[in-house]
């Protein structure tokens, strides 16, 4: 949001990316800083090469920040560049805008709503473009994000644990995930269970919990 609201933008680096995939969207986005923390700082240095400013973000959290309102935004302006798998050949940056974003979230929410004292999970990447459709749709209905663990995210059962003992109301999951959620799941927290990524085929299984098969958060962009 801070981003967004200078008129930057930003552009997500999943830190499990090999070395040479971040360097080259690093440079290839022209990038003029780079927020780390604590412990990706040290690596960082190596990526970043000359001219590159590091802001760690570590010690912000000690910090008295305040609460953020309100965000004036641009509609024209670049919000993210969204780097594409590059399983054709070299990866490329999708510009996405301002009012594209604006659009899709207003969309996305008057068809599957977030409000206040809902929890929303964060199962993706924060480099895959469904990220941005999870961080967008709670900072627009003043909604909470709950980052799944890494642990958790391929056992169904413990996945959904976690969403019970965090209060989760909606999650993102990839669909071939997600059929296996169904499938085994039907006690759960969820009101939403919102499925992207690829072809999800049909579901038999009648569950108290809304479906939503979406597809494409860049391409809609």
């Amino acid at each position: 949001s801070i981003i967004l609201s200078t008129g930057a933008a930003y552009v997500p680096l999943d830190e499990n990316l090999p070395d040479e995939r971040l360097s080259f969207m690093i440079q290839d986005a022209v990038t003029g800083c780079l927020i780390v923390s604590d412990d990706t700082q040290e690596r960082a240095k190596k990526l970043a090469g000359d001219g590159i400013t590091l802001f760690n973000i570590s010690g912000i959290l000690k910090e008295d920040i305040g609460t953020l309102t309100e965000l004036t935004f641009t509609p024209g302006t670049i919000a993210s560049i969204l780097y594409t798998s590059g399983s054709t050949g070299i990866p490329k940056g999708v510009k996405i805008t301002t009012g594209a974003v604006l659009n899709y979230t207003s969309f996305h929410l008057k068809k599957i709503p977030l409000l206040p004292g809902d929890v929303c999970a964060l199962y993706a990447s924060i480099g895959f473009d469904v990220s941005m459709e999870v961080l967008f749709s709670v900072l627009s209905s003043g909604a909470c994000m709950d980052i799944v663990p890494e642990e958790k995210k391929l056992d169904i059962h413990a996945l959904n644990r976690h969403f019970v003992e965090h209060g989760v109301t909606q999650a993102h999951l990839p669909a071939q995930m997600a059929r296996l959620f169904i499938r085994e799941i039907a006690d759960t927290s969820l009101r939403d269970l919102v499925i992207g990524g690829e072809k999800l085929g049909r579901v038999r299984v009648d569950r108290d919990y809304r479906i939503t098969d979406t597809y494409g958060p860049t391409e809609a962009c």
